[in-house]
């Protein structure tokens, strides 16, 4: 038998749900007794005198700390990405700049074609011809 009213572990149940689902309102999420309270608005006092609750409560938290170590692993995963990410911008930003040399060096090049009288020493190859003949 429960010292606490139908109420109260009514609003202690639907906060231990919030907890353990991950949608914590009124405490910052961490799955401790005293983050229960908080979410349920009630004492700690009045929470320990519900001892069949938090039996449960004892059950349901700690096969729910694996999340800790999911959590570390995304946390992982995503510096890897950003890393990641960090490397390819960088990539990116070389060979925009290589882009960028070669179309200035394609202009000078016309430039010094029209100067010269046009095409009379350059010749436009295809793509399947031989460009030694």
């Amino acid at each position: 038998m429960s010292d606490i009213s139908a109420a109260t572990e009514a609003r202690l149940r639907n906060a231990m749900g919030r907890l353990l689902g991950g949608t914590a309102v009124n405490s910052d999420g961490r799955l401790t007794k005293s983050n229960l309270a908080k979410e349920a608005g009630v004492s700690r006092a009045t929470m320990h005198r519900a001892n069949a609750l938090l039996a449960e409560w004892d059950e349901l938290a700690p096969a729910r700390a694996p999340r800790s170590k999911e959590f570390r692993q995304i946390e992982e995963q995503l510096a890897h990405e950003k890393a990641k990410t960090r490397r390819l911008r960088e990539k990116v930003r070389q060979l925009e700049g290589q882009l960028s040399s070669a179309a200035t060096i394609m202009l000078e090049m016309q430039a010094i074609i029209s100067e010269q009288g046009g095409a009379s020493t350059v010749r436009r190859i295809g793509k399947n011809q031989d460009p030694g003949r």
